[in-house]
């Protein structure tokens, strides 16, 4: 599997990160190593770890990679060369490649939990079980009718109209009315893509939803309530991944018993 570049440097949350990258969150890496030895071939699909020196020394040989780095030099940051992010205040590349590589196996490991629980064919409520501690935000899954077919047990929110989903099943009148006035469902209809919307709109909090869609209906609603932790690019990658496994999940339910949730 890959992850997400802002997945991988949410491990770096408290160093300031400055960049020479383009599209980054469309950047994704199976694993983050040093520098490959003279003579071996570089892998794309890999975040090399350096100083700002070697970056700037072997990029020509690397142009189709990533590099994330470390310099002693404090003027560092006001001039990097393509392809190059730059990790503050870390004192050298084996401090930064502790806790990239952490984080990596930590991803990779909940992916590989949520993989094998779903070749299991589980139930949403347990994809949503595993991942509840690696989001930390509340996450409800809906299917087409918006019936509530699971959501986050430790993890819940103040917003009214969640409250009253947990409790019911079902969202209230006042609340699709709400979601019609604001056209939430005519953004949904119109993206298939995730989609985040602004605290107010109508939810208490921001809130990122994703749609499911198999040929070419909606069919499963995933929706995280920003709470705790703001949409920023990792959350959202995280929440892809939820949504993949959960799609794989809808898909196996679908061969077992075709036209059922």
């Amino acid at each position: 599997m890959t992850i997400p570049l802002p997945v991988i440097l949410d491990a770096l949350s408290e160093y300031p990160i400055t960049s020479n990258i383009r599209y980054p969150d469309q950047l994704r890496f199976s694993w983050a190593s040093f520098l490959p030895e003279q003579g071996q071939q570089p892998q794309e699909d890999r975040l090399y770890l350096c100083t700002l020196e070697q970056a700037r020394r072997v990029g020509k040989g690397f142009e189709q990679c990533c590099f994330l780095c470390v310099s002693d030099d404090p003027a560092a940051a006001e001039c990097l060369p393509p392809n190059c992010i730059l990790a503050g205040k870390i004192d050298s590349v084996v401090s930064l490649a502790r806790l990239v590589q952490e984080r990596i196996c930590l991803i990779r490991d909940w992916s590989a939990q949520l993989y094998e629980t779903t070749m299991e064919n589980p139930s949403y409520q347990q994809l949503l079980d595993l991942s509840e501690p690696v989001l930390g935000n509340p996450v409800y899954i809906l299917d087409a009718s918006y019936k509530l077919l699971a959501f986050t047990q430790n993890i819940l929110d103040d917003d009214a109209i969640d409250i009253h989903l947990r409790e019911t099943g079902y969202h209230s009148e006042d609340a699709l009315v709400a979601f019609r006035n604001c056209n939430r469902f005519q953004a949904y209809q119109n993206d298939v893509g995730v989609l985040v919307n602004p605290p107010g709109n109508p939810n208490k909090y921001a809130t990122v939803s994703k749609w499911l869609w198999d040929r070419g209906m909606p069919v499963v609603h995933l929706i995280m309530v920003c709470s705790n932790r703001e949409p920023d690019s990792s959350l959202l990658g995280l929440f892809e991944i939820v949504a993949q496994n959960c799609a794989k999940r809808f898909r196996q339910q679908q061969n077992a018993a075709p036209h059922t949730g």
